[in-house]
């Protein structure tokens, strides 16, 4: 079995889980082929999408109770050259890394904004990508403000993590981010 090294000792996320579907607050992984260890004390079915809203069912994936499962996310990431809240819309303009002819953010993404004064604390609900302008532009939701632009800061492609537990007894599921070593 391969051996992974958690890339952060803080939890990505941590979850409830009950007889109910209910998601965990987003994270941005921050490796490009990032893995993501799972851990619950009780069986659950459980869901990782990059959407503001998902829905885990009986037909996802089953996660036995103290068993440690590791899903393989795609992590994205781009530098911002420009971001914008200008007409109720968010314009990211990114700045292309290693010759890359398109910022790769598609309508629906959950996007998550660092390393910038006002742009990093936004809602989940702006955070989705309303449009492609074109290969280094995108928008997102409205901010209900005005803020200032910025010429410099990160973006990431966000994830959350939806489990259902398989009985009415509460319980817990973490997710972590770790590498693969060897």
């Amino acid at each position: 079995m391969p051996a992974y090294t958690p890339v952060s000792y803080t939890n990505l996320a941590n979850g409830t889980i009950g007889s109910s579907s209910a998601s965990t607050g987003s994270f941005a992984p921050l490796s490009k082929q990032s893995v993501i260890r799972l851990n619950a004390n009780q069986p659950c079915n459980f869901r990782i999408d990059s959407a503001a809203t998902a829905t885990a069912a009986a037909d996802n994936p089953l996660l036995s109770a103290d068993t440690t499962e590791y899903v393989r996310v795609q992590g994205h990431h781009r530098v911002i050259s420009s971001i914008q809240d200008q007409g109720g819309t968010l314009t990211i303009v990114t700045a292309e890394l290693d010759n890359d002819t398109h910022h790769g953010f598609e309508v629906g993404d959950l996007v998550h904004i660092t390393n910038t004064s006002g742009y990093d604390a936004l809602a989940l609900s702006v955070r989705v990508v309303a449009s492609v302008v074109n290969g280094t532009a995108f928008t997102i939701g409205t901010s209900g403000g005005n803020i200032a632009e910025e010429t410099s800061g990160d973006v990431r492609k966000g994830y959350i993590l939806t489990q259902k537990g398989l009985s009415a007894s509460a319980g817990g599921i973490t997710a972590t981010e770790v590498s693969m070593q060897g």
